[in-house]
């Protein structure tokens, strides 16, 4: 895989493709792939990796059930701490704009709540008491906001407001059956660097406020928060049952840590 250095200015999202691209970005640093590449499963990705080239570089999207595929780009750019470079032959396109005007927002009727709110409190209430029975010790409970958007929406415009909103945050575009999936994480699940592998697990969250004295007071009640710290705890251990097999040496912080977002503070 051939690689050519590339301006400082150089912005991935301005170089990704909707139309069959990948995009992958973190505090500046990621990828982007043109349409096209070399698909391969994930659990077959790492070894061909090691086979491309040291700067090789796969993107794509995992499913929580089954084996999800990514893509080693033919094509595309990367950016690290060294600076950015040119993955592949051809050009890379960096003339695009992300930054359109923005439509008007979404009214009432095209949104649709799944469940109803009625649904989800009782699903909090049958969790709340499953717990307190010893039935479970975490439950994980998730909405959807279904939207009718009566237009096609752009996931690079999309793409670039996440990241406008937290650029620390892991801002991510591929494209999935019916789609593309567009999002952006606080949250890394597993990195490797050479030997070394790292994973910062978040659990337990609290609203910011504009005011700074309410603002501090939700993050230290939350670093007080029994119930939340349990909560991380849980994530902790097991993140570290799977990943101590796998290592010579794993540690972690004896206590969690505060992360502030834009929208909210995580324990860490």
């Amino acid at each position: 895989m051939s690689a050519e250095r590339l301006g400082g200015a150089f912005d991935l999202l301005a170089a990704y493709d909707p139309d069959g691209g990948s995009y992958v970005e973190h505090a500046g640093e990621g990828a982007t792939a043109s349409p096209g590449g070399e698909w391969i499963g994930a659990a077959d990705v790492a070894a061909r990796l090691r086979t491309v080239g040291p700067n090789a570089v796969a993107i794509g999207a995992l499913p929580f059930a089954g084996d999800g595929t990514l893509v080693i780009p033919a094509a595309g750019a990367r950016r690290t701490p060294a600076g950015v470079e040119r993955i592949g032959p051809g050009p890379t396109a960096a003339s695009r704009s992300a930054g359109a005007a923005p439509a008007a927002a979404f009214a009432e009727p095209q949104l649709r709540e799944l469940p109803a709110a009625e649904d989800y409190r009782a699903a909090v209430r049958d969790a709340l008491d499953r717990i307190e029975d010893g039935e479970l010790r975490k439950v994980v409970l998730a909405r959807t906001i279904e939207v009718e958007a009566g237009r096609t929406l752009d996931p690079r415009r999309l793409a670039h407001r996440l990241r406008a909103v937290d650029p620390a945050a892991y801002t991510f575009a591929v494209p999935v059956p019916g789609g593309t999936l567009v999002g952006a994480s606080p949250e890394l699940l597993v990195s490797r660097s050479g030997p070394a592998v790292r994973a910062n697990p978040l659990a337990g969250s609290a609203p910011r406020a504009g005011d700074p004295a309410q603002d501090r007071a939700f993050a230290e009640e939350l670093a007080a928060s029994a119930k939340d710290r349990e909560e991380h705890r849980l994530v902790v251990e097991d993140v570290a049952a799977v990943l101590g097999p796998l290592c010579t040496e794993l540690a972690w912080d004896p206590e969690p840590v505060l992360l502030e977002t834009p929208n909210v503070w995580h324990l860490s």
